[in-house]
């Protein structure tokens, strides 16, 4: 990996450095709020808590929650080579311990202890497989198009192996695909329980919403006041 090609931004709010790519993997507001919102319904314990941070792209969403929550320990998933490094490379700036699993998430259950996670994030790609215009960047493909049909699907089925009974899954995406997420997560016993709407300032519609899905939930959906962006 050649470091010259990448660029440090620093978020002081934080306290974390975060390198990354720009050509590939330049982090969102998205990231910021996904962060935000699952760190609200993380409760704290004595014991380690068990936290997944899948599609963690070069790690900035597990790495802002390990410095809100003060978490001890993160393990990290990430399908493309060159963001895993990256990942890695962001882990050791910042003095945060984990693993990064360089694998497809799907394989996870093959791996991993299931029924042993209290929490997992993730933000994963927004496109459908086959819909759209792949770009001649394989690398951006990777962390913006679904590798198959069965994707979305297979989130919440690998979510529902490894979470503990009540663990909870938090989820950032687009708006548009809200019915496809919302029957995946039904039939894999992922309850969605609180949805929040993410907002631009002076924009009339959200494009992007973020959901907290609870494993063997009952069945009720809170909608809480929009996350707005940029003031």
């Amino acid at each position: 990996m050649d470091i010259e090609k990448l660029t440090l931004e620093i978020v002081e709010k934080f306290d974390i450095k975060i390198y990354q790519d720009s050509r590939y993997f330049k982090f969102g507001a998205d990231a910021f709020a996904l962060a935000n919102f699952a760190s609200k319904y993380i409760k704290q314990k004595k014991k380690s808590i068990n936290y997944i941070d899948m599609c963690s792209g070069t790690g900035v969403i597990g790495i802002l929650i390990s410095k809100i929550k003060n978490f001890d320990y993160v393990t990290y998933v990430e399908i493309n080579e060159y963001a895993k490094d990256i990942n890695k490379l962001n882990l050791e700036i910042n003095n945060i311990n984990g693993q990064i699993l360089n694998t497809d998430l799907r394989k996870l259950p093959e791996s991993l202890k299931i029924d042993t996670y209290d929490y997992i994030t993730i933000n994963p790609p927004y496109m459908r497989a086959n819909h759209g215009l792949k770009t001649i960047n394989g690398q951006k493909d990777l962390a913006k198009i679904e590798s198959d049909d069965e994707f979305l699907n297979d989130v919440f089925k690998v979510a529902f192996a490894l979470l503990k009974d009540r663990g909870e899954l938090f989820l950032v995406h687009r708006v548009e695909r809200m019915a496809d997420i919302l029957v995946s997560s039904r039939v894999n016993k992922m309850e969605p329980k609180t949805l929040q709407f993410i907002r631009n300032k002076g924009s009339k519609k959200a494009s992007i919403m973020m959901i907290r899905f609870v494993k063997n939930g009952s069945r009720f959906l809170e909608c809480i006041d929009d996350y707005n962006i940029g003031g």
